[in-house]
């Protein structure tokens, strides 16, 4: 494997309890693989913790309920501007969703990745 190809790999993290997100997981692409049942909550870092054009990313494999948890009111998603949280969690719309996080020095920038019209839960 040449070094510029190792370097483009995106680290991948397979989830199935909670977990705090840290400024070292920069790029990192979080999936719920093995997760049955029941919700897991990823937190993102606290926004002191990480610098403009911080990212990562979401994907969920297994059939358990996701929330990605933002500190208060530092997650724009869809329809709001002050959001805490998404969950990805109605029954038959969980498998296959993704979600990109972006920091842009004030706030999460939440992009939705679905293949078809998924509901996603926003929690302000």
């Amino acid at each position: 494997m040449s070094f510029l190809y190792a370097d483009a790999l995106i680290p991948i993290a397979a989830k199935t309890a909670s977990y705090q997100i840290v400024a070292d997981d920069l790029g990192k692409l979080f999936t719920t693989r093995g997760h049955a049942s029941g919700t897991i909550t990823l937190t993102l870092p606290p926004v002191a913790n990480v610098q403009a054009g911080w990212w990562c990313e979401f994907f969920t494999v297994g059939a358990g309920v996701l929330s990605i948890a933002a500190p208060t009111d530092k997650l724009i998603t869809f329809n709001d501007a002050d959001a805490d949280a998404i969950e990805i969690g109605t029954a038959s719309e969980i498998i296959g969703a993704g979600v990109k996080v972006v920091f842009d020095g004030t706030s999460y920038l939440a992009f939705v990745m679905l293949e078809e019209t998924a509901t996603l839960t926003v929690t302000t």
